[in-house]
């Protein structure tokens, strides 16, 4: 599955709706397709869509993110989860390698995969034909790692801001040894900068009285991703970068021992 957002998938949302809304809407959707009541769910990055799964039902709800929910310290605390939910205070690719392999069925997020690598090339996102290797080595470990992760025949679901610079991302799933969900003609760029039909993103996140520039807005347009682990993929073990630290968490001490943690466990 490689496809852009249009309005018309989505009636009965106000013109200039919040993207974030949007994409809720499209997981709801999809992850009802895929995720059963005795599912091993992991979400990658914590926020109100772990509400989603609520709806559905699964066995195992598993979070991996390393700021509990908190957005990199965007919030002024972490939000409340349900105390079933498994924490796993990492990040996929770069400190997961504790995350159990050919475990889960689904792995998701929403609003979390146009971050990897967004620092190492200043929060650019316009698209580049020849994307830089500081931002494409760690999508690929990124990719690698969902593979790992899912059991054969898994799926992993994702969506994204900033559509147009992430696009990169169908060929790191599928180099990584994905198969697209469904069949999919090609997206290009070109495709969702020009289509008037496209769904974007048009006020200001901080300020929703403030339109956007109409050039900043085409760059804001929502990607959706969807790929299978194939059935018969052998079993793979972590490649994670050496002495993988994440820099963001270097003066933050963990909070347990254990590789995991529940809201109710004690804490270190």
């Amino acid at each position: 599955m490689l496809r852009y957002a249009k309005e018309s998938d989505y009636e009965g949302l106000e013109p200039g709706t919040n993207t974030k809304v949007w994409q809720e809407r499209f997981l709801i959707e999809t992850l009802r397709a895929y995720v059963t009541p005795n599912s091993r769910v992991l979400e990658v990055g914590a926020n109100d869509n772990t509400l989603i799964l609520d709806a559905i039902g699964i066995g195992e709800h598993w979070i991996a993110d390393p700021y509990d929910g908190g957005g990199a310290g965007v919030l002024p605390e972490p939000p409340e989860l349900d105390p079933r939910i498994i924490i796993s205070r990492c990040k996929i690719g770069v400190s997961s390698n504790a995350l159990p392999g050919d475990y889960f069925d689904v792995i998701f997020s929403s609003s979390v995969l146009e971050h990897i690598g967004q620092r190492e090339t200043g929060f650019d996102t316009r698209y580049t034909p020849n994307p830089p290797e500081a931002q494409e080595a760690p999508r690929r470990a990124f990719c690698r790692e969902c593979l790992r992760l899912l059991k054969p025949g898994g799926v992993t679901i994702h969506t994204i801001d900033h559509g147009v610079r992430n696009i990169t991302f169908d060929a790191n799933f599928r180099e990584a040894g994905f198969e697209p969900l469904e069949p999919s003609a090609s997206v290009t760029h070109r495709e969702m900068l020009d289509d008037p039909e496209a769904l974007r993103q048009t006020m200001s996140w901080h300020d929703k009285s403030k339109p956007l520039h109409p050039g900043v807005a085409k760059l804001n347009t929502v990607l959706a991703l969807g790929y299978r682990k194939p059935v018969g993929t052998p079993r793979l073990w972590a490649q994670l970068p050496e002495h993988s630290i994440d820099p963001t968490l270097a003066d933050r001490p963990p909070k347990t021992p254990t590789p995991w943690r529940t809201k109710n466990s004690s804490e270190a």
